[in-house]
């Protein structure tokens, strides 16, 4: 079956236009991860570790109260961690119908994204990919962190040039959706929409306009306004996970886990034979980040 290639989209100066199949509310399904009783056991053990001791030293309060600060039984631990997780998984099925409102809208593109701007969001995901694989570690090259996760240099190539590719739609769909419903933003909407206390949104704002990339800005606010709304008017449906799911999920999860630990063991042996140390701080200030995602909403790209 031959593969119909979409037209690229009209451009004017530096500004591509897209256009929708349809701009109608999204139908998404997203899976309600269930709260076990051996994920509440395995964060608790992951707490008690943390604090120097184990799972069995929650069993006294004496204890808990000395190490972890808080006057609690172990069933009041229980309640409280259980909680939690239900909350961290609430927030899992709000990523779900985030990331399938993106997926959705971006099946009814009616263009295709030109290369060039593909290549934008291939250089931007390369360079938050490698300072996050590294930790922002000095003497932790890209190849230490591939190696230690068994990943190759032309692996983690394809991943970043796939995953540019799926931002880039991304952004291309929500512009489509913005145009046509006459979405509009402005700067007091910034700091909202791009999930920044008012100071960051403020130094941002002056690098942008010292840049001459005020238009770049507002365009990645109004592509998190544009999918706000796609979001509020989804029409999702809701199922629950089964204790067979929820198991194998635990399952990988406690891999993943694993290999996290093994990728911060090796990490760390190759700082300790560079004679290195981890840099201060690791993450970029304010100031630094007109080239990194918005946050919150779609975190799309600023390009």
């Amino acid at each position: 079956m031959s593969i119909i290639q979409k037209p690229e989209p009209l451009v004017i100066g530096n500004k591509a236009f897209y256009t929708l199949t349809s701009y109608d509310p999204v139908e998404v399904q997203v899976i309600e991860p269930l709260t076990t009783d051996d994920e509440v056991e395995l964060a608790l053990s992951a707490i008690a570790e943390q604090a120097g001791g184990t799972r069995e030293d929650l069993e006294d309060p004496s204890w808990v109260e000395k190490h972890l600060g808080e006057s609690s039984t172990i069933d009041e631990l229980k309640d409280q961690v259980r909680k939690e997780l239900d909350a961290m998984n609430e927030t899992t099925v709000q990523n779900q119908i985030t990331e399938q409102c993106l997926e959705k809208l971006s099946e009814r593109l009616c263009q295709s994204v030109p290369q060039n701007q593909v290549e934008q969001y291939e250089n931007l995901i390369a360079r938050e990919l490698m300072a996050s694989l590294t930790g922002g570690q000095a003497g932790v090259t890209l190849n230490d962190a591939l190696r230690s996760m068994s990943i190759s240099s032309a692996q983690f190539e394809a991943l970043v040039k796939e995953q540019a590719k799926v931002e880039a739609e991304h952004a291309a769909a929500l512009d489509a959706y913005a145009s046509e419903k006459k979405i509009k933003v402005d700067e007091t909407e910034l700091p909202h929409l791009m999930g920044l206390s008012p100071a960051d949104a403020e130094a941002i704002l002056k690098k942008a306009k010292a840049a001459g990339q005020m238009d770049a800005l507002l365009d990645s606010a109004k592509r998190n306004k544009a999918l706000n709304v796609v979001i509020s008017e989804a029409h999702v449906t809701r199922s629950k996970e089964t204790e067979e799911e929820a198991k194998q999920r635990l399952q990988t999860t406690i891999a993943q886990l694993q290999a996290q630990a093994n990728a911060a063991a090796t990490a760390s042996e190759a700082r300790n034979a560079s004679g290195t140390q981890p840099s201060a701080g690791g993450g970029a200030s304010p100031a630094d980040r007109e080239d990194k995602p918005a946050e919150g909403g779609s975190g799309l790209k600023f390009v």
